[in-house]
């Protein structure tokens, strides 16, 4: 792998990479879709131009997402890979499955909140709204970030554990930005469970260096609840929010444990 100055500091590429896309994408979605109502005469209004910004902001989040994997390659050379091929995919699809509860919880959460599975062309829209968080995650947190501390920590103490901890920490603490549309409470269980199932997400890609399963069960459980529209009164915060949200916690990380454990690091250390 090659030097880069940038790479170095894996904790502040870290943070740079996973946010500075996700707002350009924001603002580029809000841009485009105000652009398209002026030149199409499109006649939107604040709520339908909202959506179509935010329905843009998914797509420039899967090209940006594309354009990371390209500089990485660029920067790390003809050796860095992410794992977008064939080569561990059926052991990381099955490390990674007990993530699927959470998809499946989603069911009865949204139901019991009130809430209605959508139809139509928001219904469609739904499936690139859970599928671009779910990509660009997993190649920023997963297949950039984690690697590069792999790489740059692999002469520190225990660089598993600390890659796969810090790589969490931070996943889960970038959902704090959910606090400018959600309450404390909500964005807490978000931050906990998001460690949780990034660190089994991790877990799964350090022993396979297969991102693949990783992206497509993300992407089911950020797709199982975009399909859902939620009424304005629905409640932040129920009963069953909390139990599964400890459950997926704990869960993910004893089975990430579990994956990396002591016997597996030397598996881990020759993948990377």
């Amino acid at each position: 792998m090659k030097k880069h100055p940038f790479l170095s500091h894996p904790i502040l590429f870290t943070i740079i990479l996973a946010i500075v896309p996700l707002q350009l994408s924001a603002v580029l979605g809000i841009l485009t879709a105000k652009l398209m109502n002026m030149w199409f005469h499109m006649g939107l209004n604040s709520e339908t131009g909202t959506e179509l910004g935010s329905f843009l902001a998914c797509v420039f989040r899967i090209l940006l997402s594309c354009v990371i994997i390209l500089l990485m390659k660029l920067s790390c050379g003809k050796d860095f890979r992410y794992g977008f091929d064939g080569y561990n995919l059926k052991k990381g699809f099955l490390l990674v499955s007990p993530v699927l509860f959470m998809a499946a919880s989603n069911f009865p959460e949204y139901f019991l909140k009130g809430g209605e599975i959508k139809s139509g062309l928001p219904f469609a829209a739904a499936f690139v709204a859970g599928f671009a968080p779910g990509f660009f995650e997993e190649v920023v947190m997963r297949g950039s970030a984690l690697s590069n501390m792999m790489y740059q920590w692999r002469d520190k103490k225990n660089p598993v554990l600390r890659s796969l901890a810090v790589s969490s920490l931070i996943f889960g603490a970038l959902h704090l930005m959910n606090l400018a549309h959600a309450g404390v409470a909500e964005t807490l269980m978000q931050v906990a469970y998001a460690f949780g199932v990034g660190f089994l997400f991790g877990a799964a890609y350090l022993r396979t260096r297969n991102i693949v399963g990783p992206v497509i069960c993300h992407a089911i459980v950020d797709i199982s609840a975009a399909i859902f529209k939620l009424p304005a009164d629905a409640p932040e915060v129920i009963p069953f929010t909390v139990a599964t949200s400890i459950i997926i916690t704990v869960g993910g990380i004893l089975i990430g444990l579990w994956l990396i454990r002591k016997e597996k690091q030397p598996e881990i250390l020759a993948l990377f």
